[in-house]
């Protein structure tokens, strides 16, 4: 479904549905006879755009849900109450066009990401998924996930680590680069001011320097383990993920 005034280009073998997020029979006539839906939306979405598909796949009958939650570990309390890429330099603190990093403490700190291309092999593979258990295997089935989180992974990796691939990637050293360090906490406390202000990437670097704190609320393949393997996603290249961040950079505004 996207709105009847998008411009957004899509793929030929997508079916697109236009409507008026403003009429509750547009939504329903659009999800009904549907097995599943998944949300999707961009931040600045008005808030109560969620809400509404949620309703409208109650009243279409739709029996599986997957809401516009792609996060951290939005399961980690501590890591709600306080709170898209590598390409995005507010948030990791890679700015590729001028060579300049900046490390959140020591860089050490390990943290669990993925990349969108394994994003969208999860969200295919999971609703692939048996409803019930069948035979012996009681874990791979979807009825394991209903009202849960589904943690999957790319890596998880450090700053050093992914600053290493970089250099490997744009065939450079480090002698090239601009250093820098932030303590994680003052990096969040400043990306809370820059909101107020009316900045947005203020939220980029309050959410990704809070995984960074030394607490693993963003390691999550650490504390809750992926389905990876379970729904058969693919090892990835830390490099391949690195070469197209460097690339996606020169094409967006984020990346300034």
């Amino acid at each position: 479904m996207t709105r009847t005034d998008s411009k957004s280009a899509l793929p030929e073998m997508v079916e697109a549905k236009k409507v008026d997020y403003g009429s509750p029979s547009s939504l329903t006539d659009a999800l009904r006879s549907h097995d599943a839906l998944v949300i999707i939306m961009g931040p600045l979405a008005p808030p109560d755009t969620q809400s509404k598909l949620l309703q409208t796949a109650a009243d279409a009958e739709i029996p599986w849900v997957h809401p516009d939650e792609w996060s951290p570990d939005s399961a980690n309390e501590a890591l709600v109450e306080d709170e898209w890429s590598l390409a995005i330099s507010a948030s990791y603190g890679f700015y590729f066009t001028k060579r300049e990093v900046t490390l959140f403490d020591d860089g050490e700190k390990k943290t669990s990401s993925t990349t969108w291309p394994q994003v969208g092999r999860a969200v295919t593979a999971l609703p692939s998924l048996p409803i019930r258990p069948e035979g012996q295997d009681r874990e791979r089935c979807l009825e394991r996930f209903k009202n849960g989180h589904a943690h999957v992974s790319s890596f998880t990796i450090s700053q050093e680590y992914t600053l290493e691939s970089v250099l490997r990637v744009t065939q450079t050293s480090i002698d090239e680069w601009r250093v820098t360090r932030e303590p994680s906490n003052e990096r969040y406390i400043t990306g809370i001011k820059a909101m107020k202000g009316g900045d947005i990437m203020g939220f980029a670097r309050t959410m990704y320097s809070r995984v960074f704190y030394p607490d693993d609320s963003g390691s999550f393949e650490k504390t809750k383990g992926t389905i990876s393997e379970l729904l058969g996603l693919p090892k990835e290249d830390t490099d391949e993920a690195t070469k197209a961040a460097v690339e996606r950079s020169n094409e967006t505004s984020w990346s300034s």
